[in-house]
């Protein structure tokens, strides 16, 4: 496939919508303990969006018979796969901590949120090293 295939609609919106929740996100849980209960809530209502939305889009990528190939060959699919797994496991860890009020659990909540969140800018990072660095314009596929 072409380097510009676009993806779906669909899952450009649903990428863009996590993208934004996730930065969201991050904000919250660094500024949670300064804001009050409500941040609180607010975190834990932001998490099971953005894990609804990530099962949104594997739903989507699984019923695609279009979908374009990651550019990249297999570390760009390992990339993804790990994105996928950690906008998972982490809601998943913050609403295990907060429903059993486990320090565990909520310092495996952290980790993980900073490794998704390193994880995200290695993934805008290679973006922009496929674009500037071999000419290839991957943003235009998810815009």
């Amino acid at each position: 496939m072409s380097q510009t295939t676009r993806y779906p609609q669909s899952a450009r919106v649903a990428h863009w919508a996590t993208a934004g929740l996730v930065a969201l996100q991050a904000a919250l849980g660094l500024a949670m303990e300064s804001l009050g209960p409500l941040a609180y809530l607010a975190h834990l209502g932001v998490g099971c969006l953005i894990l609804a939305l990530t099962l949104w889009r594997l739903a989507l990528r699984r019923a695609a018979t279009d979908w374009p190939e990651a550019h990249g060959g297999w570390p760009a699919r390992v990339g993804h796969g790990a994105l996928y797994a950690l906008l998972m496991v982490v809601p998943l860890a913050g609403l295990a901590a907060f429903v059993l009020s486990s320090h565990a659990l909520a310092e495996v909540h952290e980790w993980c949120a900073f490794c998704l969140l390193a994880l995200v800018a290695g993934h805008v990072g290679m973006v922009a090293w496929h674009r500037y660095a071999h000419g290839v314009h991957l943003l235009q596929r998810m815009v």
